[in-house]
């Protein structure tokens, strides 16, 4: 311990005498360990951290093939028919649920917002195991029910509404049309991003897929985690 405490004090004599030296070694432990944490969360977000979602080991992602003249291209994207196709013919998987990004104007209590969303349908958050942390997913089953409801995310709910658990039943006015709150996210649920993840921004509001699908039916749609 006398030793180690002699090689303290030799080194803080010797930094003392040399501020630049001391100044560059500060910078290069500060970017040395910011470099090692950031690199840390990365790879436990990534690879370490499970999934959010329930029995994670069990989702899988859906894509497209496409095979041409000995040239094989994967896209993150399906259509919406082919999901319907997949939906009723399908043996092997237990629920698939898909959506579509988008970006909409979005007007809350006088307050103008462009805001990320996404259209999805009913089984999107029954196959991540997510339940609404106020209210109710959508009703019905895949694209084929039309409905005005809205679910909002939890920081939506915070700002624009000022976390007000009264907030069922409100309306927002999105894209022209109003639209009413049914639901809210957990606080902790996190968007499943993809290649076909277009905007950067978590999405602020999910509306039903079914809204636009007789307009974007073949329109290729982002096919969600499915349980298989």
């Amino acid at each position: 311990m006398n030793q180690l405490s002699m090689d303290i004090r030799y080194s803080i004599r010797t930094l003392r005498k040399s501020p630049a030296f001391t100044l560059v070694a500060i910078l290069v432990l500060a970017l040395g360990i910011g470099a090692t944490t950031a690199i840390f969360s990365v790879v436990n977000a990534v690879l370490i951290r499970p999934l959010p979602y329930r029995e994670p080991s069990r989702l899988v992602a859906v894509s497209t093939l496409y095979q041409r003249e000995g040239v094989s291209r994967t896209f993150a994207t399906v259509s919406l028919n082919e999901v319907e196709r997949w939906r009723a013919d399908s043996q092997s998987l237990e629920s698939i649920g898909s959506f579509v990004f988008s970006a909409v104007p979005v007007n809350v209590g006088g307050q103008a917002m462009f805001l990320v969303a996404i259209g999805a349908d009913p089984e999107f958050l029954d196959t991540l195991g997510v339940r609404p942390e106020l209210g109710r997913n959508f009703a019905g089953s895949g694209s084929k029910l039309h409905d005005n409801s809205v679910i909002i995310s939890h920081r939506l709910w915070t700002e624009a509404f000022h976390s007000d658990r009264q907030i069922l039943g409100r309306t927002v006015i999105m894209d022209g049309a109003a639209s009413t709150v049914v639901g809210v996210l957990p606080a902790s649920f996190q968007f499943p991003r993809s290649d076909a993840s277009y905007f950067a921004e978590e999405p602020d509001i999910i509306y039903p897929v079914a809204n636009i699908a007789d307009s974007w039916g073949a329109t290729p749609l982002s096919g969600s985690p499915s349980d298989d």
